[in-house]
């Protein structure tokens, strides 16, 4: 998707089903939480 190669961040909201940024990056999953739920910044 086009979407993805210009916004590589996207990769991080991707679910967290064997993802690629959550093994290289863990804080971008920490991220995407934050966003929704920022009661829980442990996850």
């Amino acid at each position: 998707m086009k979407f993805e190669r210009s916004h590589p961040k996207s990769e991080c909201l991707k679910p967290i089903i064997v993802s690629p940024c959550n093994l290289i990056r863990g804080r971008c999953q920490r991220r995407a939480v934050l966003s929704e739920q920022a009661d829980y910044p442990d996850r």
